[in-house]
């Protein structure tokens, strides 16, 4: 090969018009050259020379694979001596030690398989290049070929194991969840144990929740999930039909008129509660209404104390409006210290239950109210302020069952404001519940009544901590969900009714519930049957709040994830509630964050995989394969032992699902396999079109 005379910067002993069979060493090369002739760019020059003497090509130098370099030089002339490691991971850092190395990141050129490095440090000694975490395919590890060039000359050129997916590598029993949300995802999973291990391996099983974090119901993540393995063509699993709770009838114990009897309307529950936080935000703190009032609530408040067993009073019943109600005239039926109970004179079953209802008053006086101030909020919190007579009124009325059919019980904020800024106003505490029909028995009525109770005391403490504090209420989602957490703290008071971290299962608790072993009511019932209508469809339904006009799911998935915040992240159980509940820690997912120091997209990651049912890890307050295997037993078809609905696949085949989550949704994928045998990779990526809501993994190696 011909050398231009212009890049000759040696003497005599190397001809001008060729290149001799041999050359000497760069030693002594360089020994007989003046040293500020081999400096800058002629360095690069004479690494041209000296390769295109040895017979290569002065542009694209043959250097062997292998690694090996030029032969070993001194002085200026750039020396690569090798990587600090032959794999790298896409998105990762790259790093090259060697002598002479330029300082200038302009002067040096990386290319992996042509694909341009980053430069971020450049010094004599090392360099270290980003490699673009999407210049390749999500695909298995593979070689590529990485070139460094200095000055236009190529100096260094090696075989480099390129990882274009995160690896995963679980023991059995361990988890992972992924660092950040992101719209895309590439991950290989690995049995940590299968590594270097024989090709018989072991029997494996990955559980992965793939969760969009958004916490806009509107942003419905439409994403693919592919695989890519060394196997062949995976199968999708087919999803079971979901039995209705209507179908229960006649089962084992439970009718289904008490199956469905404290199913109140969700629906319009929780609208209301939304509504008037919009109301109360408009209208400005309660305490600064009473401060302003003129003092006439002292001599209302001296009447409602005057209130006697056999009195006859007049409420407002309040429902959509707080400047018109209905009046209801009610008979005083129970007054205690805590509890003040009255029944609508016009209820179909007026004065037959009155010692139904002196036990519930009695339970809210001497279990219910002092369970609730201790660990949940109090709520006579604004009482002094309205100058109530320490008491929270229970209006039975059948205004409830004729304006709110299907409606339990409900409570307004109204009613902790003067009638001079709600005319509608009690101006007291107050929650309307509905009464027996005709054909419920008392004692039926009262079984799925007591918890109803507990729930919207619940909300009354709510509401009556955050005005007295001029705070806002809370989103209508956690509202209803730490109402869940108050009746569970309820169930939690009868034998065997569960206890924070107990892991507690079916028998003993819900199924004591369920069968009536004790005079304990329906509590939990409501919360596990929800739960499992939830994770029959966990991709298109949310805890964060309804996906559809009909859904009331999310207070049972809602109160699922709050339990796992308290479960997994609170060191006083009591008092985290409280902070949720009095709105100390702000409201919706950043309170969660705030109690549990731990953002709300990995809270949602974490509790997707403790629901997936074959997760392990921290122990809860429920046990729910426990659970979800009674319900199987006791409502033989109606319920099964596995409620998620998973995709299932063999590890090391190639498949492709496309999937829609809601926010807050999760999709589960179950892979089964010898993982020493395969490779498997996924890669999530938004569907072409669709939206890219925010995914987050969780992924559990199932022992």
């Amino acid at each position: 090969m011909r050398i231009p005379a212009s890049l000759v910067t040696v003497g005599a002993e190397i001809a001008t018009d060729h290149c001799t069979p041999t050359y000497a060493s760069a030693a002594e090369v360089r020994s007989r050259t003046p040293r500020h002739r081999v400096r800058g760019a002629a360095t690069g020059l004479l690494l041209a020379l000296l390769q295109a003497c040895s017979g290569g090509d002065a542009l694209a130098p043959a250097v062997p694979l292998s690694g090996e370099t030029a032969p070993s030089v001194v002085g200026d002339i750039p020396h690569i001596a090798g990587l600090t490691s032959d794999t790298v991971e896409a998105g990762h850092l790259l790093t090259l030690n060697g002598e002479h190395l330029p300082s200038v990141i302009d002067a040096t050129r990386i290319l992996v398989d042509g694909v341009a490095l980053e430069i971020r440090i450049s010094s004599a000694t090392r360099i270290d290049a980003l490699l673009p975490a999407e210049a390749f395919d999500c695909a298995p590890q593979q070689a590529r070929t990485l070139t460094v060039s200095v000055g236009g000359a190529q100096i260094f050129r090696q075989a480099l194991q390129v990882r274009t997916a995160q690896r995963v590598a679980l023991a059995a029993g361990a988890t992972h969840l992924s660092t950040t949300s992101q719209t895309s995802h590439c991950i290989e999973l690995v049995a940590a144990d299968s590594l270097g291990a024989s090709p018989e391996g072991v029997d494996t099983r990955f559980v992965v929740a793939v969760v969009n974090t958004s916490n806009d119901l509107a942003q419905q993540a439409h994403f693919e999930v592919r695989g890519i393995g060394s196997g062949g063509t995976g199968t999708m699993a087919t999803t079971s039909p979901f039995t209705s709770l209507r179908q229960l009838s006649g089962l084992n114990g439970l009718a289904a008129t008490e199956a469905l009897a404290d199913s109140h309307d969700d629906e319009q529950h929780a609208s209301r509660l939304a509504m008037q936080a919009r109301l109360i935000a408009t209208t400005g703190p309660a305490r600064n209404a009473w401060a302003s009032a003129a003092q006439p609530h002292v001599a209302s408040r001296a009447l409602r104390a005057e209130r006697r067993v056999g009195d006859t009073v007049t409420m407002s019943a309040v429902f959509n409006s707080c400047a018109t109600a209905s009046t209801v005239k009610a008979r005083v039926v129970y007054a205690g210290n805590k509890a003040l109970v009255l029944e609508d004179i016009a209820a179909p079953r007026a004065g037959r239950m009155d010692g139904v209802y002196r036990a519930i008053g009695t339970e809210f006086d001497t279990l219910v109210y002092p369970m609730l101030a201790q660990n949940v909020g109090d709520p006579l919190a604004m009482d002094a302020s309205m100058g109530g007579d320490g008491r929270v009124t229970m209006l039975f009325t059948r205004f409830v069952n004729d304006s709110a059919a299907g409606t339990a019980g409900y409570v307004s904020a109204c009613n902790f404001y003067p009638r001079r800024t709600f005319a509608a106003s009690n101006e007291d505490e107050v929650f309307y519940a509905r009464v027996a029909t005709a054909n419920e028995t008392p004692d039926d009525w009262r079984r799925v009544m007591r918890a109803t109770i507990v729930h919207e005391a619940k909300h009354l403490a709510s509401f009556a901590e955050r005005l007295v504090r001029g705070q806002s209420f809370e989103d209508t989602w956690l509202e209803e969900a730490t109402a869940r957490v108050a009746e569970e703290l309820y169930a939690r008071t009868f034998p065997g009714g569960g206890q924070w971290r107990g892991n507690t299962g079916y028998a003993g608790s819900l199924e004591c519930e369920l069968l009536q072993c004790d005079d304990r009511p329906l509590i939990m019932w409501r919360h596990f049957s929800q739960l499992y209508t939830y994770l029959r469809g966990a991709n298109g339904l949310s805890p964060l709040g309804p996906t559809h006009r009909s859904d009331n799911t999310y207070y049972a998935s809602g109160w699922s994830l709050v339990r796992h915040v308290l479960d997994r992240h609170a060191q006083d159980e009591a008092a985290t509630l409280k902070r949720l509940v009095r709105g100390d820690a702000g409201r919706g997912l950043a309170a969660l964050e705030a109690v549990s120091g731990t953002p709300s997209d990995a809270l949602m990651a974490e509790w997707a995989l403790a629901n997936s049912g074959q997760a392990t890890g921290n122990t809860g307050s429920w046990d729910l394969r426990s659970m979800w295997d009674g319900l199987a037993r006791t409502f033989a078809g109606a319920y099964d032992a596995t409620p998620q609905q998973h995709l299932r696949h063999q590890l090391g085949t190639s498949f492709q699902d496309t999937q829609r989550a809601a926010a807050g949704g999760v999709v589960y994928l179950t892979l089964d396999g010898n993982a020493a045998r395969t490779t498997q990779v996924l890669r999530l990526a938004p569907v072409s079109g669709g939206v890219a809501a925010p995914l987050r993994l969780a992924i559990s190696r199932v022992p």
